[in-house]
Formats: structure tokens, sequence, C-alpha cells
């Protein structure tokens, strides 16, 4: 006799915490600092993040990478036809972003953040320069609206600029392409540490170990350590 198999555990679904903090527990911590009603936002807004990441991870043929991206860009545009695909991030993001404010068309253009990485090999400065803004700055960008419906959210996407690079140049195995990562977030770093209103702090946070790790040129960089875990409480507590 054959046991039925075990009903799925919605908690360890790509999009929810669980997986998050499984693959990354830095972003996991940081959403935890959300208001109650944002993390679940935050935790599929993140997800698609890392599902757009796996896209392009390993891929040897550019336009493989380019076919996956594809696919989730048609995806997430179709999004606001009340048409998800059975998939679990996007199920997430058509329950807790789009209702924040945050289309599906907006959210398929993070794809020219990872597309940017195929464009060229080895990677050039223009491509880099393009994945910050277009990966990291709409990322944070969107988080914010989540977080703070009608908050400037320049800085925001300045601090996701830099939080992109420095998560770029620790994953790259292009030393040449990590230094130009690293040299433009501390150009991003040196242009100023804007406060933040405390709703987007969790943001700012992930930016404030970002930095940490630029300072210590991505020595001893171990994500949901608990060095990293003080200096999210640090920056929430008192700022930069």
């Amino acid at each position: 006799m054959t046991s039925d198999p075990p009903a799925p555990d919605d908690a360890a679904m790509p999009g929810s915490g669980a997986w998050l903090l499984a693959r990354d527990p830095d972003r996991f911590l940081a959403a935890s600092y959300a208001g109650q009603g944002r993390r679940e936002a935050l935790h599929a807004l993140f997800a698609l993040d890392i599902a757009l990441g796996d896209a392009v991870a390993g891929t040897r043929e550019a336009m493989l990478g380019e076919v996956r991206l594809a696919w989730w860009r048609e995806a997430l545009q179709a999004l606001d036809a009340g048409t998800p695909a059975a998939e679990p991030v996007l199920t997430a993001l058509a329950r807790h972003v789009l209702p924040a404010g945050v289309p599906g068309a907006a959210l398929a253009a993070l794809e020219d953040g990872w597309l940017a990485l195929l464009d060229d090999e080895p990677l050039t400065e223009a491509a880099i320069r393009s994945h910050g803004a277009a990966r990291g700055g709409a990322l944070f960008g969107f988080a914010g609206q989540v977080l703070a419906p009608g908050a400037d959210g320049a800085s925001a996407r300045r601090f996701g600029e830099l939080w992109a690079l420095v998560d770029l140049a620790a994953r790259v195995s292009d030393r040449r392409a990590r230094d130009i990562a690293l040299r433009l977030a501390g150009e991003a770093l040196a242009d100023g540490r804007p406060s933040l209103p405390r709703a987007l702090r969790p943001l700012g946070a992930l930016a404030a170990i970002a930095g940490r790790d630029l300072r210590r040129d991505l020595a001893g960089r171990r994500p949901g350590a608990p060095g990293r875990q003080l200096r999210m409480l640090a920056y929430m507590l008192g700022g930069w």
C-alpha cells in the first residue's frame, strides 16, 4: 500500500517568507522590519528578483537566457489582465503586489536589469551600471511604493543601485567585472547617504549591509550572519 503524497507546504513555496529565508536571509530579515501587511509584498518582490537571476545564472548561451527572461516578461504583463500563469511567484505578486498599485507591466521592466548581463562578454562598465539601475534601482523603487505609497522613491532607488552593484560583485567570477561593480558602488555611496522615511528603512537596512560589504571588499560576506543582522538592526534604530 502506498501513502498519499504530502500536501504542499504553502509556507515553503517560492514567494513565501519561509522560501525567502532559505534563499536570502538578509532580504528576509529586511522584510521582517516592514509594517504588518507589507511583508508579503516584499517577499514576493524579492522572490521575483531571485527568479529572474536564476533565469540567467549559469547560462552559457545568451539566447537561452533571453528566452527565459522573455517568458517572465510576458507572464508579468499578463498579470494586469488577471491571468497569472500557474507559477507560485506570479501568484504571490498578483495577491500582494498588484493590489499595492504596482502593475505587472511595470514589474516586467525588471527583466532589463538582467538582460544587461547577457549583452556583453566580458561585462562592460555600461552593462554593470545598467544592471545596478534597472535591477536594484527599479526593485527598491517598487518596494518603496509598497512600503510607503506616494513617498518620493529617489533615495530608495539610489540605495537599490548600491545594493545591486555589491550583490553583483559578490556573484561574478570575473575579477575585472567585480572590481568595476565595487568601484561604481563606492561612487554611489560617496554621493551621500540620504535619510529615508521610517516606512522605507527596511530598504536602507539592505543598503547598510551593502556598504559594510563594500568597506570590507566583500571579505567574510555571509548572508544571514550575526554581524550582518546587528548592522541591519543598528541602521533601523539609528540610521547610518
